[in-house]
């Protein structure tokens, strides 16, 4: 006979981010927005590349479900603004060119200081032209 080794019983560790997932996922009436911190940390992870991509799915798909609310909304755009090298986007007058733009072109503008944002941005503009849409034009300075 051969021998396995014991079973063992040991949950694992749970991923950070799915604490996220779990406020957001409990239904219409279990579920709650998050606060502005838990937005802040939660889209510093995702901005990181720190989450698993069905953890990003789940997440996203249960934002847009319920809507993102105010507090939300500030907090993703404070963990952005954390991450952003004001004078070098662009090549403009930093975080000025990011409110003419639209925010998917404007993370392609500053790919180069947020990991990642380039793909997506990538795909954002891929879908525009497989829909039809017109590309959106990138802000000039001046």
């Amino acid at each position: 006979m051969t021998d396995y080794p014991a079973l063992t019983l040991e949950t694992p560790a749970e991923h950070p981010f799915a604490q996220f997932v779990r406020i957001l996922g409990k239904g219409k009436r279990g579920a709650r927005d998050l606060t502005r911190e838990e937005a802040r940390a939660a889209m510093g992870m995702v901005l990181d590349e720190k989450v698993e991509e069905t953890q990003l799915g789940a997440f996203l798909m249960l934002l847009r479900h319920k809507e993102e609310s105010a507090e939300e909304m500030a907090g993703f755009t404070e963990a952005l603004r954390e991450r952003l090298n004001p004078t070098g986007i662009g090549g403009g007058s930093g975080l000025a060119d990011l409110r003419r733009q639209e925010t998917p072109l404007a993370l392609v503008s500053v790919g180069r200081q947020v990991p990642g944002a380039e793909r997506r941005a990538d795909f954002h503009a891929r879908w525009r032209r497989a829909h039809g849409r017109p590309a959106v034009q990138r802000a000039t300075a001046g």
